[in-house]
Formats: C-alpha cells, sequence, structure tokens
C-alpha cells in the first residue's frame, strides 16, 4: 500500500502498511529500471495481502490475482473491486444494497447510514440516499447490487 499521509499510521495502529517511493508512477520513470523493480515488487508484496481492494481493469490487479490463485491458499474471496459494474447506457439505476460502514473524507461524499439501500445512477458517477434525498459519491466495494426482475417484451414471429 502506498501511503501518502502519513495521519493513517496513528488512524489504523493494527494495520501494517507497506509504504516506498512510487518509482513507477511517474511517466518518465515508468518505463526505467527503478520504474520496472517498484512494480514488480508491488505486485509480490500485494500478492501476500491478506486482502485487496483494487481494479479489476488494472492490468497489474489481474495479474495479482492470477498468482493468488496459484499460491497455496484460496484468495478468490478475499479481494473487492472498485470498478463501476456493467450496466446499459440511460439504462434503469442500480440499487445497491449497502454492506460495510463509510465515513465520508470529503463533502461530496454520502454516509453509509442510508437504510441499507442506496442507488447509483447511470453515469457512474454519484448516488442517491433513497431516504433523505441525498445525492453524493459512495465506495463501490461497500456496496453490492440489489437484483431487481424486470420484464422481458417478447414478441412471437411466424416463419414463413
Amino acid at each position: 500500500l502506498h501511503v501518502q499521509n502519513k495521519q493513517y499510521f496513528a488512524r489504523y495502529p493494527n494495520y501494517q502498511f507497506i509504504c516506498g517511493e512510487s518509482a513507477s508512477a511517474g511517466l518518465k520513470s515508468r518505463f526505467t529500471k527503478n520504474g520496472l523493480f517498484g512494480i514488480v515488487k508491488d505486485i509480490f508484496l500485494l500478492r501476500e495481502c491478506d486482502y485487496l481492494v483494487l481494479t479489476m481493469s488494472s492490468n497489474v490487479r489481474r495479474l495479482i490475482q492470477e498468482m493468488r490463485e496459484t499460491s497455496s491458499h484460496d484468495a478468490t474471496f478475499l479481494s473487492a473491486n472498485l470498478d463501476y459494474s456493467y450496466h446499459a447506457t440511460r439504462g434503469r439505476d442500480i440499487v445497491h444494497e449497502v454492506l460495510y460502514d463509510h465515513i465520508p473524507l470529503t463533502p461530496c461524499e454520502l454516509p453509509s447510514n442510508m437504510d441499507k439501500e442506496a442507488q447509483r445512477h447511470t453515469d457512474g458517477t454519484c448516488g442517491l440516499n433513497k431516504r433523505t434525498k441525498r445525492v453524493g459519491m459512495y465506495p463501490a466495494f461497500k456496496v453490492k447490487p440489489v437484483l431487481m426482475p424486470v420484464s422481458y417484451p417478447i414478441s412471437v414471429v411466424q416463419n414463413d
């Protein structure tokens, strides 16, 4: 985990933070020997973590997941995906059930006291607290989609 703000060390004393220079983050240093060493080190350290919260659209994340699957312990359910779920553009809003508490870090975020239900607009940028009618952002990995059945129009066509 790359920690830019040192307040997390005091805030989470029971966690072990692994920090270092972000040699692979900058465009100028990404394709250098130090950049390669940095990303390889990150991959092997993240492979050993108990729980991962990353994006599955990242090639690094997919590589880490594959490496974890070949290890001695099953890490299938020991991760959370930060990507937005697939949805049809201009389709129905996606309703989410809140799984984990969330304390907003900025005023534009919603807290987790959403009556265990939130609604994320299909553009994926913000959600609506159905109880308070407040609009804001919330972490996608702290919710799960609520499956809502809808009728599907079926027309019968006679073939000649």
